[in-house]
C-alpha cells in the first residue's frame, strides 16, 4: 500500500539502525515468513510479531487469525506504532491485538507464544544485543513454538568484505551468534528471490520447556473495531 511505503521510507531515512530494511518486504517474503501459520491448530493461538514496522507481515498474519486468537506486536519506533494503530483499529472479526511500544527485551507476558515472527535487523546490533534478543525469543516461546525470521541474502558476508576494523569484527561476531542459534534451533531455510534485496527466510522450532514466570505488563490493548487504549 502506498501509505505503508511512504511511512516506511520516512523512517528508513531517519532511523536506519532500528529500521534495518532498505525497502518494505514483498508479499512473497511475507507469504514465506508466515507459512507456518497455514498449519496452525484449530484451538486458540498466541502470536508475537517483533518489529512489524508498517505491517507487511502483520496483514498476512491476520489472514490466519480469528476472534479467538491473540496477536501481540512489539514495535519500538513511535511513528510505526502510530501507523499500525491507524489501520489495525479498522479491522473487523479478527484477533485480540495488543501493541507493545518498546523493545523486545522490555516486555513481559504471562504465557508463552505459539508462533513468533521477527523483522528485527540483527545485523545492525552489537553481538551481545543479538545474543540477548535471541535468548529473549526463547524465553517468550515454549515447547514447540514456531519461530520465523529473515535476513538479506549474503548481505552480512558482503558487509564483512567491505568493512574494516571494529565494524568488521562486530559483523563477524554477529554472524557467529546467529549461526549458532540456527544450528541449535533451525529446521528450514529458503531464499526468497522476489524481494528487494533477496532474503533468506529462516524457520525454527523451539524445544525449550522451561521459561520464567512473568507478570503481565500492559501494552496497547484492544479488539478490532474498539477504541485503542494504552494500559
Amino acid at each position: 500500500m502506498l501509505q505503508d511505503l511512504r511511512a516506511f521510507l520516512k523512517e528508513f531515512r531517519a532511523n536506519f539502525h532500528t529500521t534495518g530494511a532498505v525497502f518494505p518486504s514483498s508479499r512473497y517474503l511475507a507469504n514465506e515468513i508466515t507459512s507456518r501459520l497455514a498449519s496452525r491448530p484449530k484451538t486458540p493461538i498466541r502470536v508475537l510479531e517483533v518489529g512489524p514496522a508498517t505491517g507487511a507481515f502483520t496483514r498476512k498474519i491476520l489472514a490466519y487469525l480469528g476472534p479467538v486468537d491473540h496477536l501481540d506486536l512489539c514495535e519500538i519506533n513511535p511513528s510505526f506504532v502510530a501507523h499500525l494503530e491507524s489501520w489495525l483499529g479498522k479491522q473487523r472479526n479478527g484477533p485480540t491485538i495488543r501493541i507493545f511500544p518498546r523493545s523486545i527485551l522490555e516486555i513481559e507476558v504471562d504465557q508463552g507464544y505459539d508462533y513468533i515472527i521477527s523483522g528485527l535487523p540483527l545485523n545492525n546490533f552489537k553481538p551481545d544485543e543479538v545474543r540477548f534478543i535471541l535468548r529473549r525469543f526463547l524465553e517468550l516461546g515454549k515447547e514447540g513454538t514456531e519461530f520465523s525470521d529473515f535476513e538479506y541474502w549474503s548481505l552480512r558476508r558482503l558487509k564483512v568484505g567491505l568493512s574494516t576494523g571494529t565494524e568488521r569484527s562486530r559483523l563477524k561476531k554477529v554472524g557467529h551468534v546467529v549461526r549458532r542459534f540456527i544450528r541449535n534451533h533451525g529446521n528450514k531455510r529458503s531464499i526468497v528471490w522476489r524481494n528487494f534485496p533477496p532474503a533468506r527466510a529462516l524457520h525454527f522450532r523451539f524445544n525449550n520447556t522451561a521459561r520464567s514466570d512473568h507478570k503481565e505488563v500492559p501494552g496497547i490493548r484492544y479488539r478490532p473495531g474498539e477504541k485503542i487504549e494504552t494500559g
